[in-house]
């Protein structure tokens, strides 16, 4: 699942959902549900996450879509 694949590029660079929320812009809690598929990222969120999770473009489908 996709979700997986957003939990292991934050557990590579490091970096707790605490610290990807507070670097989007948003709360842990949202952070948590748009990680855990429960509510899906809009197309601005995933542009500022591939950027804050350092995620090449040529390989944002294989975290998003």
């Amino acid at each position: 699942m996709k979700e997986n694949k957003l939990r292991g590029r934050l557990g590579a660079l490091q970096m707790t959902l605490t610290e990807f929320a507070a670097k989007m812009g948003m709360s842990r809690p949202t952070a948590r549900n748009k990680i855990d598929g429960v509510v899906p990222f809009n197309s601005r969120e995933i542009t500022k996450a591939i950027e804050v999770l350092e995620i090449p473009v040529s390989e944002a489908h294989i975290y998003f879509f």
